[in-house]
């Protein structure tokens, strides 16, 4: 993937995504995680039809979505933390960004994310 950071966003090209999707991701490291938080929004738009999957880790835990099937439009994607304690979620470091479709060529731009308490 190609990578360009803009401000708070990032948009990765990719080409040909292989079998092996794991192998081909976006990561960024996260200082100070507020594990007092128990989901982050994501707001991103990918290529309609492609299915994008992201994951928090660090500390010996992660938490990954269900794949989401991009619209090809802005659109939103909430990961639940709320299954990790707070230790676990004070020790996530790292966000990644997969790209799970196989052959998949395009452009992803993840505009930003932030913290949310679910209601």
């Amino acid at each position: 993937m190609d990578v360009v950071v803009d401000g708070s966003s990032v948009t990765a090209t990719y080409t040909d995504t292989p079998a092996e999707w794991w192998n081909v991701n976006i990561q960024s490291p996260v200082a100070a995680f507020d594990g007092t938080k128990t989901s982050i929004i994501f707001t991103f738009t990918g290529v309609a039809g492609t299915t994008y999957v992201f994951k928090v880790e660090g500390g010996g835990a992660s938490v990954e979505g269900a794949g989401v099937v991009a619209t090809g439009v802005s659109q939103e994607f909430v990961l639940d933390l709320s299954g990790k304690t707070l230790a676990e979620r004070n020790g996530f470091n790292k966000i990644v960004v997969f790209v799970t479709t196989l052959g998949a060529t395009g452009t992803l731009v993840v505009e930003g994310w932030e913290y949310v308490v679910p209601v």
